[in-house]
Order: structure tokens, then C-alpha cells, then sequence
């Protein structure tokens, strides 16, 4: 992933619009799966096109409208929201002020089959916080890529703690502690911290929380 380990971040910061401007950057990139980060500036688009594979669009901030020409569907997203996109779908998006979206593609693998198709959605909606528990949901999954959703109740946590690959965490609602390699980090909702692979850490919730984690998997051999 093409971002710094260790520190608190914001992608929204990071791909800050420009005006007049679409601009794109790959977060990962494997034979199975993609994630790329898209910056539009109010008023601009990307031109519909087909995709071979189905995608699922996460929107971080502003507010997007997708056009399915072909199915006479346009669908007005805001921060917070996400879609899944079918796979041989003419698609094309414009931003309706100042946006920010990550992308994720998959060749291979699938996305979780409870999620809607063709209709935004909620995303820290998709699981609930249980009193005391933590809740998790497998959203996209390949060989090589995996994009998960987890709610915490106040008072929970990941004990330490080692992932395989690199992984990005966005917070979605609330705050949680995140300690990596013996530091202490708030991480907030709209912001973004992420592990590199191997690195040791914990996450703790203060209050009800929710975040979203995208992990690269090893390649098998």
C-alpha cells in the first residue's frame, strides 16, 4: 500500500481535490484484486466505460452520483455511502461537489452475497454494535485482498497481535485506540492508520466504534 506505516493520516487529506481536476492513485494492486483512490473536483466525472469485473465504490467524502446508462439508473451517493457495481456494467460517476472515493476491483474472489446490488448503502450501517462483543463481516474476499467490517462496543479490543500483510483501517464511527509497535494512536472516524505487514499491534474501543480494515494476503505460491 503507497501510504506511510505507523501514523495517523487521512486519505480525504492525502487526495485532496483539485480544482478542475479528477485525480487517481493505486492503494494495492495484485493479479486478483485493486483498490485505487479517486479525487474529483466538483462539477467533474469519469466517462462511462464497461468494467469486466464487479467493484465496490466507498465514498470518504462530498457527495458522487453514479450513472448506469444501460439500466437508466443514476445513483446519488454521499459520504459514508458505498456501492457494488456488477461486473459488465456501463458505468460512469460525476461528482456533485468536492469527493473522494476508494475503488476496490475484483478479477477474482467475491464480494459478501448479503450486500445490496446496484443501490447505495451505509456502510457503518452494515453491522451492529452488541453490548460487549465485537462484530465482524467479510465484505470482499480474494486470494489476496480482503475488506472487512468491524463494530466494537465500548470497552473492546484486538489484543496484540501481528497481520500478514499490509493493512489500512478507516474509521468509520466513534473512536478507538490503536497501538502499533508500543504507540498509542486515536483514531477517529474520516481518518486512516495503517499496519505493515508483521507489524505488531492492538485496537481498543472507548466508546461504540466502527471501522472497516482492508488487508493485503500473501501470495501463495
Amino acid at each position: 500500500m503507497n501510504v506511510a506505516a505507523g501514523e495517523l493520516f487521512s486519505l480525504t487529506d492525502i487526495y485532496s481535490p483539485l480544482p478542475g481536476c479528477t485525480v487517481s492513485g493505486d492503494l494495492v494492486s495484485s493479479k486478483d484484486a485493486s483498490v485505487t483512490a479517486f479525487s474529483l473536483a466538483a462539477g467533474t466525472g469519469i466517462s462511462a466505460g464497461i468494467w469486466q469485473e464487479p467493484r465496490l465504490l466507498l465514498v470518504l467524502s462530498g457527495e458522487i452520483q453514479v450513472e448506469e446508462p444501460d439500466l437508466n439508473r443514476k445513483i446519488a451517493m454521499k459520504t459514508g455511502e458505498a456501492l457494488i457495481i456488477e461486473a459488465h456494467t456501463l458505468t460512469g460517476v460525476t461528482a456533485r461537489s468536492d469527493a473522494v472515493y476508494v475503488e476496490i476491483t475484483l478479477c477474482q474472489g467475491s464480494f459478501n452475497a448479503s450486500l445490496p446490488v446496484g443501490e447505495a448503502f451505509v456502510l457503518k450501517d452494515r453491522v451492529p454494535v452488541q453490548p460487549g462483543r465485537i462484530v465482524n463481516m467479510d465484505l470482499a474476499v480474494s486470494e489476496e485482498l480482503k475488506f472487512v467490517i468491524m463494530s466494537f462496543d465500548a470497552d473492546t479490543g484486538l489484543s496484540g497481535h501481528a497481520a500478514p500483510g499490509d493493512a489500512l483501517l478507516f474509521g468509520l464511527e466513534g473512536s478507538a485506540v490503536v497501538g502499533y509497535e508500543g504507540t498509542d494512536h486515536i483514531l477517529n472516524a474520516g481518518e486512516n492508520f495503517k499496519f505493515a505487514a508483521g507489524g505488531r499491534h492492538t485496537v481498543r474501543a472507548d466508546g461504540p466504534f466502527v471501522m472497516a480494515l482492508l488487508m493485503e494476503l500473501p501470495a501463495r505460491e
